[in-house]
């Protein structure tokens, strides 16, 4: 269960280990079964799991109010994927402001992934979603 967790939201094995302070053979140990999972790993990755079904709920809500916003329902929306992580932190991004502080110090792989999670949410409720880079 808890390399689904991670791969879920498209963390790699060594960002964690790094993160959590323990090296990549012990989360791998730990994803074998070969070692029980620390308490601290257990959190932190609950917490992240926390965070980003915050940030795919934020996406959510916005879309939302756009829509409240438009004088006609929108048919697509435009969301911007990164390439670096560190473009998760700049404050000049063009992250929504509110949805930042939940995004803030995550893998961009895992950004990456949520925002999938949220297309199909979306496109599923008929509304197109267009993945953009910024130039």
């Amino acid at each position: 269960m808890f390399k689904t967790m991670r791969e879920g939201m498209g963390i790699s094995a060594a960002w964690l280990a790094g993160r959590l302070g323990v090296s990549r053979r012990t989360v791998e140990y730990w994803e074998s079964e070969r070692m029980n999972v620390s308490e601290e790993g257990w959190a932190y990755v609950y917490s992240l799991e926390r965070r980003f079904n915050e940030a795919v709920d934020a996406l959510l809500r916005r879309v939302k109010q756009e829509q409240a916003n438009a004088s006609r329902d929108l048919k697509v929306v435009t969301f911007t994927r990164f390439k670096f992580d560190e473009e998760l932190t700049e404050e000049s991004s063009s992250i929504p402001r509110e949805f930042r502080s939940v995004v803030q110090g995550l893998q961009v792989s895992a950004y990456a992934m949520l925002l999938d999670r949220a297309r199909r949410m979306l496109e599923h409720a008929g509304i197109g979603v267009s993945i953009v880079y910024p130039s």
